[in-house]
């Protein structure tokens, strides 16, 4: 069972940033637009079932049915599960699942915008270094 700790902090909106060669890349921060300051990043994701942006999720340890569905749809257990709850404005509450090989919290400041005058622990988004 892996139980995933987040740091103190406002992470009340959340968007995946990255999914690509089997790494998902979950950013949380008060204000997208500009920056964020937390990142999950799932190594070898199997399984995802959350959508691309939500708001206050809720953090919590799977159900042992969840648990089953994933080990059913990828063929075997996996050593990351983690489960949160949303709202949904039309479907009330919605739950997401998340199955990877490693999973990695990571605080800092990440610039969505470009800008020089980084300090310690700033950098710019992975897409606006590749630009």
């Amino acid at each position: 069972m892996y139980d995933l700790q987040l740091p103190e902090g406002s992470w009340r909106d959340w968007d995946v940033t990255s999914c690509s060669d089997g790494e998902l890349r979950l950013a949380a921060g008060t204000d997208l637009s500009r920056d964020h300051g937390l990142e999950l990043v799932f190594q070898e994701a199997v399984y995802v079932a959350c959508p691309s942006l939500f708001h206050t999720p809720v953090f919590r340890q799977p159900t042992a049915f969840e648990y089953e569905l994933v080990r059913q749809s990828v063929g075997r257990e996996v050593p990351v599960l983690v489960a949160f709850d949303i709202a949904d404005a039309e479907r009330g509450k919605l739950p997401c699942l998340i199955g990877a090989e490693r999973v990695e919290v990571r605080q800092g400041t990440v610039f969505r915008y470009h800008r020089t005058d980084l300090k310690p622990g700033e950098r710019l988004a992975d897409w606006l270094r590749a630009a």
